[in-house]
């Protein structure tokens, strides 16, 4: 099985990282540029850590919860990865309130 520590996150460094998250997992997130940009709405990456680049979960905080966390298409995370973004999550004082993580 694989180690609980094989993931990681990952921040975007600007649109265009956001703009690739959106063309690698077919969603909409690129849509929240602006928010993002306001500051209203942080986005980040889950990603493995032998193979940083592709995406596994997008995830979206506000106000201190995750409230959204997507896998390829809007599906459902796998749980390896449910079971790491939650105990990441606590570990960081994040409430979750993603339908997606249980």
């Amino acid at each position: 099985g694989r180690s609980q520590d094989n993931y990681l996150i990952r921040m975007p460094t600007g649109a265009d990282d956001i703009r690739d998250e959106a063309d690698q997992m077919h969603h909409c997130v690129a849509t929240y540029i602006p928010q993002i940009e306001a500051g209203e709405k942080i986005v980040m990456f889950m990603r493995d850590k032998d193979d940083p680049d592709k995406s596994l979960v997008t995830v979206e905080v506000i106000d201190g919860a995750i409230t959204q966390a997507y896998a390829q298409r809007d599906t459902e995370p796998s749980i390896p990865c449910q079971v790491w973004l939650t105990k990441w999550a606590a570990k960081k004082n994040l409430r979750i309130t993603a339908v997606t993580l249980r």
